[in-house]
């Protein structure tokens, strides 16, 4: 790592920092289309803290589609390691702060996920009357069992995701989401089925979207079980 990347990470027993502008030239992009990626989700970065032999070390992965960028740190003699293991001293730390919060490290904070989990339960609640209501309607039959089975996968989805906000500390939506109107307004049930499978794979690209910015990996495990289906 060359001088000017060391100067832009400070180090201290408190936590780290690391400039925007390193981090974004290393994964090739402008200031302003990293933060508008990080955004997104797109820009996102990885803690990866070493056990047993490697206790002491803090490894740092900032990804953006293909690429990739790691800085190891050994807090100890508070020194940086690039990926070849080449020592850089560490400039006095003017600043810290605690381990990188999820905003910083491109991890969605408690407030979006709250609010992305609360939107995809509205979806869910939508889903699961809307496959009650036409189960009723359809009466027996194949088509009448399908939306039997499929309400019975939405209410337990609905379930999932409202543990997860529960485990946020917040409180689950009970809105039924807009979406339940538009699908009961279609009469057909053969069309509204295919409206409900757009509906579906709104929610599964939501998903994908949202779990690499997802700290924990028993969370992200648990979504994409969802995804998953």
């Amino acid at each position: 790592m060359d001088r000017q990347s060391s100067n832009a990470i400070t180090l201290s027993e408190d936590g780290v920092v690391v400039e925007a502008e390193l981090v974004s030239g290393k994964l090739g992009l402008t200031p302003d289309a990293f933060w508008r990626e990080m955004k997104r989700g797109v820009v996102y970065g990885v803690v990866e803290r070493g056990e047993g032999s490697d206790a002491g070390l803090v490894r740092l992965t900032f990804r953006y589609r293909a690429r990739s960028w790691s800085v190891t740190l050994r807090r100890s003699s508070m020194t940086i390691f690039s990926d070849d293991k080449a020592a850089v001293e560490v400039s006095s730390p003017a600043c810290s702060m605690p381990e990188a919060d999820d905003a910083y490290m491109g991890y969605a904070g408690k407030d979006e996920l709250t609010a992305l989990l609360n939107e995809l339960l509205e979806a869910e609640h939508a889903g699961a009357r809307v496959t009650l209501k036409s189960a009723r309607a359809a009466g027996s039959g194949p088509i009448a069992e399908l939306m039997r089975r499929i309400q019975r996968d939405e209410a337990r989805w609905c379930a999932m995701l409202a543990d997860h906000v529960r485990l946020l500390g917040e409180s689950p939506t009970p809105t039924v989401g807009a979406f339940y109107g538009k699908a009961m307004a279609i009469v057909d049930l053969g069309e509204r089925i295919t409206f409900l499978n757009r509906g579906q794979a709104w929610v599964v690209r939501k998903l994908r979207e949202l779990l690499p910015r997802v700290r924990s990996a028993c969370r992200s495990r648990r979504n994409a079980a969802i995804a998953r289906g």
